[in-house]
């Protein structure tokens, strides 16, 4: 007469334990990343708060200052000096958002900085045809929430425009490009702004 392992039910419980706990969703699974056409908003959201003129300030320093965010939290902004040259001015802004709430294209992002963005830009003007060109790049990262979902986006775009004073619409042309949130991307210098 055989005699039963009293280890053998102990054994398959835990295997059917083991059994459910792996078809469960993995609480730790990555949130689903950004789109394109949040990605763009993002980046336009951050242009506008950075670029505000008439910002809330929280505090004021000579390199900028502490603004509020329009759906709460804040930001610090920071405005190097320009640098101006004969035909040229160059800025460079940082955003180091602290629990930011800003709104862009009907999404409502919170942001904080991961560290932050800086946006380094050169004007340029023929002095001759009086055309304007825009160079330089948009670094840095933020952590972001949107709705159920968050992350982290790095953003590194160099930045490519023109504007002919002389044209009928006197519009930029051109790009900023390269990678955002972990996308190739490449968007009208329309979403690039200068602060002021």
């Amino acid at each position: 007469m055989s005699r039963l392992n009293p280890m053998k039910p102990l054994f398959a419980a835990l295997l059917l334990g083991a059994v459910a706990v792996g078809c469960q969703d993995n609480p730790t699974e990555p949130a689903e990343p950004l789109t394109l056409a949040e990605t763009e908003a993002l980046l336009l959201g951050i242009s506008e708060v950075a670029r505000d003129t008439a910002p809330d300030f929280v505090s004021v320093t000579t390199a900028g200052g502490v603004i509020a965010c329009p759906l709460g939290g804040r930001a610090t902004v920071g405005i190097e000096p320009p640098n101006e040259t004969t035909g040229s001015l160059r800025l460079v802004w940082t955003f180091d958002p602290d629990g930011c709430g800003l709104s862009s294209r009907g999404y409502d992002f919170t942001l904080d900085g991961n560290p932050n963005v800086i946006t380094d830009l050169t004007t340029t003007i023929d002095a001759s045809t009086f055309a304007i060109t825009v160079t330089g790049s948009i670094t840095g990262s933020v952590d972001w929430d949107l709705d159920d979902r968050s992350g982290t986006c790095v953003i590194d775009l160099t930045v490519s425009a023109g504007l002919d004073v002389t044209g009928p619409d006197r519009v930029p042309a051109g790009t900023a490009s390269g990678m955002m949130c972990g996308l190739e991307v490449e968007f009208d210098a329309v979403t690039i702004q200068t602060p002021g």
